[in-house]
Formats: structure tokens, C-alpha cells, sequence
């Protein structure tokens, strides 16, 4: 029978010979060229990296953005909507027919800031009821965005008074039920 013999467990040895490069992992502490301390140098390397990524993304977003945007804008899906002065407008009924909230409620859907609805049987009930529609201005400078009413009272005159609270005051007459 031949001998054959059992190696120690004990004192077994790695059979494999370590390269270069192993040796110097171990002999460093390290554990590998990723783990090695860095220099300023690679801190700078990078900063600089990571800044100019950062930067290209942010453009390439705002420059995607802008894109769309002029896109929607010059494909006419977005719709210009007119605007109408947001002044406080009063309307007062000067035919005693109780015009005013009815009138005062279809410029309110039109978009004007309409603040009150009254009469003039409310202020004093023997005042006689005014013949013309008026528009009064509580100052000129109203006056360009006033004219804007007159496409719901064709024909009623403009004119600057003290004699009401609000910028924009409507006296409606008798002429606007015929």
C-alpha cells in the first residue's frame, strides 16, 4: 500500500501565489485603488464634474421648457382672453323700474367689478326718473377704461362728477328702456 499522507488542516497554506498587485492592497491597509486617500487635486476634479452635470442638466431643462413653450404659444392653443377694467362700477336705476340688479348682474358675467345695484326711488323717492343714461366718473383718469361701458349703454354721455362714491357710477335713464 503506498503511503499517502493527509495534510495537516491545521497549517494549511494558500497554495496560490499573491501578484504584485494583491501584495500591495494588503501591505497598504487600503483595500484597493477606489479606497486610496485622495489629493485636492481629485477633490477639485470632482467638484468641477459634478458642477458642469449639474449645469447641463438645468440648461437642457430650462432651453426643453422654453421650447414647449413657444410651442404652445405660436400653435394658438392658449387663447387670448379679453380683459375687461376691474374699476368698481355703481349702477343706479334712474327709471325707478328695478333695471339696476338685472343690468348690474349681466355686466357682472362680462367681467366688470360691479360693487352695488340700487335706485334712485331708494335715495330720495320724489326724484323724477333721469331721461338719458349718464357714466360718472369720480376722476378723469377713468375715463379711457369708462369708455368700455359703452358698448352696454350706447350713446350715454361720459362726464367727471363728485356727486357719487364709486370711480364709475351708471345712471340709467329712461332713453336705455326704449
Amino acid at each position: 500500500m503506498p503511503n499517502i499522507k493527509v495534510p495537516d488542516l491545521l497549517n494549511l497554506r494558500d497554495p496560490m501565489p499573491k501578484s504584485a498587485k494583491d501584495e500591495f492592497d494588503t501591505a497598504s491597509g487600503v483595500g484597493g485603488k477606489h479606497l486610496a486617500p485622495k489629493r485636492a487635486l481629485d477633490y477639485i476634479v470632482s467638484f468641477l464634474t459634478l458642477t458642469f452635470l449639474s449645469a447641463a442638466l438645468a440648461g437642457g431643462g430650462i432651453l426643453g421648457l422654453q421650447l414647449w413653450d413657444t410651442g404652445v404659444i405660436l400653435s394658438g392653443l392658449v387663447a387670448q382672453e379679453e380683459t375687461v377694467p376691474q374699476l368698481e362700477v355703481a349702477i343706479v336705476d334712474g327709471t325707478n323700474t328695478g333695471k339696476a340688479q338685472a343690468m348690474g348682474d349681466q355686466l357682472l358675467e362680462a367681467g366688470w367689478n360691479i360693487v352695488s345695484a340700487s335706485s334712485l326711488s331708494d335715495l330720495d323717492p320724489a326724484l323724477e326718473p333721469a331721461a338719458s343714461t349718464l357714466i360718472f366718473l369720480s376722476s378723469e383718469a377713468y375715463r379711457a377704461d369708462a369708455a368700455g361701458l359703452l358698448t352696454a349703454f350706447p350713446g350715454a354721455a361720459i362726464t367727471v362728477s363728485d356727486q357719487f362714491l364709486a370711480p364709475v357710477t351708471v345712471l340709467i335713464g329712461t332713453d336705455y328702456l326704449g
